[in-house]
């Protein structure tokens, strides 16, 4: 028994080390690959969406890539996402793989940079590069610089690298004046903040009578029941 639990380590040390290998390597290769992308001009018809730390196609960033087909056609989307959240990617929307080959290439070079939260700490945002943050809600708690006042909460945050990612943003996309100055004083930046609301939320205005009896009858909702969705 002791043999054998002593090979059972073995083996899971020499996989442990070969894994970290691995990735060490891989994570060198794809840095001198994003280096060398960094180097090529800016694609000013390419545009880059993401949406909670890639999980999919969601949020104002899908209402921006949607509405930006019909009047910029001419630039063209890629999604970031998971690989485990591949299979949830709409048909016909262009994506990459986080970390992949790809992703690489599209994140140095896209003109357009647009997220519902911020990119990772290695990404550079090269002068040339718009990067729009959208947000995902209305800030009722605590956020930023002003979460320092919770150190049980903000429990292993490194706020000198969450202010390095939100000062990388050009425009703070808000949905009201309170979310607005609220974002310009927790992330006290140079970024402009545009108050158009929040692109998400355009559906609810341009759904008409036609679209609610349809919806309905998906749902599966009688005619005369009230329905209440939250």
């Amino acid at each position: 028994y002791a043999a054998v639990t002593a090979a059972g380590n073995t083996r899971r040390q020499v996989i442990q080390r070969a894994t970290k290998v691995k990735t060490k390597l891989g994570k060198t290769a794809y840095n001198r690959l994003y280096r060398l992308h960094l180097r090529r001009p800016v694609d000013e018809d390419l545009a880059v969406y993401a949406a909670y730390w890639n999980r999919g196609v969601a949020c104002n960033p899908a209402a921006i890539y949607h509405k930006a087909k019909e009047l910029a056609p001419n630039v063209h989307g890629v999604w970031i996402v998971r690989r485990d959240m591949v299979d949830n990617v709409p048909a016909g929307v262009d994506y990459v793989v986080a970390n992949s080959p790809r992703y690489w290439e599209v994140m140095a070079r896209a003109k357009y940079l647009v997220n519902n939260v911020n990119f990772p700490n290695n990404i550079v945002k090269r002068p040339e590069q718009v990067f729009l943050q959208t947000h995902h809600g209305t800030p009722l708690k605590q956020m930023g610089i002003d979460q320092q006042k919770y150190p049980a909460a903000a429990k292993n945050m490194s706020f000198a690298k969450m202010l390095e990612r939100a000062d990388k943003w050009d425009l703070s996309l808000t949905s009201n004046q309170h979310a607005t100055e609220n974002w310009e004083r927790v992330y006290p930046f140079a970024f402009e903040a545009i108050e158009f609301g929040y692109p998400r939320n355009d559906v609810f205005f341009r759904t008409d009578g036609d679209d609610v009896l349809r919806i309905r009858r998906e749902l599966g909702i009688e005619d005369g029941k009230k329905a209440i969705l939250y």
